[in-house]
């Protein structure tokens, strides 16, 4: 009892946590005294072979320590004492036992103990890979997994380099190795999760540490699966969380660099591509702030702010934003789109830009955000204020297209039935309340404004509108895919309940046409025919017969 209080108050005496040859001398003492004791009671054998375990790893540990550290300053050795807990107070009665720390370490949590956090300092200085070497069999000694001490010292270099101005190493140097000497896949799956997080933000590096965990954090789930109840059931949805996690991080981060590489493979003007950055920033902002990712949504956003900053700079003269302009941005937004498409293939980027088309021709483009200013908006605030964009527009967009139908009619007489507003959108004198022609000098100064009258600002918002529409149906692959009249050859008699169609004159004049399309699906003119009809059946969608005659050219 007296040795074992002894080495106790040594443990707890932090000047002596350094001072190897005093601990190895009191544990020789008191493993000594254990080796004599003999007892008949199993509790009491189970406790001795428990404290004589215990005795023993220390003596290990001392060992390589003493070996190691040998030539070390007194106060670069690391503090043995705080590599285990505390002895018992009394060895028969059982430990009451903390939680080991987890791969990464650093837990705040006073209910977690860190076997290696001595040892950081250590690892903090150059040949922290050999230091790691030399102590690797340090973590079998604390009751640490395999691989452990690799781990840290990756940690703490990794948190050092952060520090500086230093880039990280690459994945394969670095990472992999450290990931190699692990044996849990879970270990290894938040290993290459935290990694990923200190490489920098869209960078090729970090989707490979992504691309680790994901596969480790499958893994490690199966391996749960396959115990088949005899799990927990938390760590069962701690697994299943950690590969959601990791899965949404990974499609998010490798969609982003997706649509980055449409800037390498298209040469455009700087104006083009600093706008087109600055959708791609907008729209990677608004996919992180949400719960969950989609593809889908991710495309959405892509040609609504495309389409909104191709407008707007369209319609500022003040940027040199011209038609060339406007056609290579849009060819960059959906080559983007195509990318996507190309990679999720229940993602249709003609459907998505045909329901944007519709719902902005019928209800305008500020439906879904009436509190958006666009009128206002000019190209230098675009690049420079990302809040200042539309939201999004519902999620009914990808659920169902919404087909305008002969129940709807579009009213174009309301023009006509503004009170006090003349031809020009101006409001006239008998409206003010006044005799005198012209206007007072205090509506002058506004009257010389842009967007003054309603008229102004109506056809602003038009503008706006067509241009965004524009931009959706000129490049957007399969705008037409889902009607089938197109594969069919206007077989389908019901396709424009609206229009009547003469068989005869209608083959004879489409003969050309069909054969054009056939060889070639994106024909010009074909997709000209197309996109006429398809405005025509909303504007008259309303009107039945009636103005069948008036369009049947068109077929």
């Amino acid at each position: 009892k007296v040795l074992r209080k002894c080495l106790i108050d040594l443990e707890r005496d932090s000047r002596a946590s350094r001072d190897y040859d005093r601990h190895t001398l009191v544990l020789t003492l008191y493993s000594e005294c254990l080796g004599k004791l003999v007892t008949r009671k199993e509790t009491r054998v189970k406790a001795l072979e428990a404290e004589t375990l215990r005795v023993q790893r220390r003596f290990d540990v001392l060992a390589l320590l003493s070996t190691t550290f040998e030539s070390y300053p007194w106060e670069k050795r690391p503090e043995y004492s705080k590599m285990f807990e505390p002895l018992p107070l009394d060895p028969f009665s059982p430990p009451t036992k903390r939680k080991m720390c987890s791969v990464l370490g650093f837990e705040e949590s006073g209910d977690v103990f860190d076997p290696l956090a001595p040892l950081h300092d250590i690892l903090d200085h150059s040949g922290a890979n050999s230091m790691a070497g030399a102590l690797a069999s340090l973590c079998s000694m604390v009751q640490l997994p395999p691989g452990y001490l690799h781990a840290r010292s990756l940690i703490v270099r990794f948190r050092k380099l952060r520090g500086s101005s230093d880039g990280l190493p690459k994945v394969e140097s670095s990472v992999i190795p450290v990931i190699k000497k692990l044996v849990s896949p879970a270990d290894k799956a938040d290993l290459a999760w935290w990694c990923s997080a200190q490489y920098a933000s869209g960078s090729v590096e970090q989707l490979h540490c992504l691309d680790l965990a994901h596969s480790n954090a499958t893994t490690a789930s199966e391996e749960i699966e396959s115990l088949q109840g005899r799990a927990s059931k938390e760590d069962e949805r701690a697994a299943l969380d950690r590969v959601k996690r990791i899965d949404t991080a990974r499609a998010i981060l490798s969609d982003h660099i997706l649509v980055d590489k449409v800037l390498e493979q298209n040469n455009s003007s700087d104006l083009v591509q600093k706008v087109y950055k600055s959708i791609i920033r907008k729209v990677q902002k608004v996919s992180a702030e949400k719960e969950s990712y989609c593809p889908e949504h991710f495309v959405r956003e892509l040609l609504i702010e495309g389409s909104l900053a191709a407008a707007l700079a369209s319609l500022d003269d003040c940027d040199g934003f011209t038609t060339v302009h406007f056609r290579s941005l849009a060819i960059l937004v959906h080559d983007a789109c195509k990318l996507l498409a190309s990679r999720y293939t229940h993602i249709f980027v003609g459907r998505v830009a045909r329901i944007l088309a519709r719902r902005w021709m019928i209800n305008g483009d500020d439906a879904s955000d009436s509190n958006v200013d666009y009128s206002s908006m000019k190209t230098t605030d675009l690049l420079a204020n990302s809040d200042n964009s539309e939201k999004k527009l519902s999620d009914a967009l990808l659920s169902d297209e919404g087909e305008i139908t002969s129940d709807f009619v579009m009213d174009i007489a309301w023009t006509s039935d503004l009170d006090g507003v003349d031809a020009n959108g101006l409001i006239s004198n008998t409206h003010r309340g006044g005799e005198n022609p012209g206007i007072i000098a205090s509506e002058e100064p506004s009257a010389l404004n842009a967007m003054s009258s309603l008229r102004e600002s109506s056809e602003h918002i038009c503008s706006r509108v067509a241009l965004r529409i524009a931009f959706l149906i000129c490049f957007a692959e399969g705008y037409h895919r889902n009607k089938e009249s197109i594969a069919e050859e206007f077989g389908d008699e019901n396709i424009h309940c609206n229009i009547m169609v003469d068989r005869s004159n209608a083959q004879t004049k489409t003969k050309g046409i069909k054969q054009s399309s056939q060889k070639d699906g994106c024909f010009e003119g074909h997709l000209a025919l197309e996109h006429a009809r398809e405005l025509l059946g909303v504007v008259f969608a309303g009107q039945g017969s009636t103005v069948a005659s008036t369009c049947g050219f068109l077929l």
